[in-house]
């Protein structure tokens, strides 16, 4: 079920919050929307965690983890599509892990 909820989801677009000199994103701020994102195609999310520090970098990827109320754990990948907190996310390819 998780699988297919996921795939069948869009990249979304999200702003995630610039802090600091050296741009850094506020991953914090994207994890609630994930959470929301997949909540409203039927799924329970017990928790969406995001690296901390992550540097604002135009086309610089990483993934943040998700966890189901029934214990499912995958990946979702955040794509920076500028260096001002512009992000897309889409699900990680649970079969090849990309």
């Amino acid at each position: 079920m998780l699988t297919k909820i996921f795939f069948s989801a869009a990249a979304l677009v999200a702003v995630v919050a610039l802090a600091g000199c050296e741009k850094t994103l506020k991953t914090d701020s994207i994890e609630p929307q994930i959470k929301d994102t997949l909540t409203k195609q039927g799924l329970k999310v017990s928790s969406v965690d995001c690296p901390d520090d992550v540097t604002a970098k135009k086309d610089d990827k990483f993934e943040c983890e998700v966890k189901t109320s029934d214990g499912e754990t995958t990946k979702i990948e955040v794509t920076q599509t500028d260096d001002e907190g512009q992000v897309t996310y889409q699900p990680v390819d649970v079969q090849t892990g990309k």
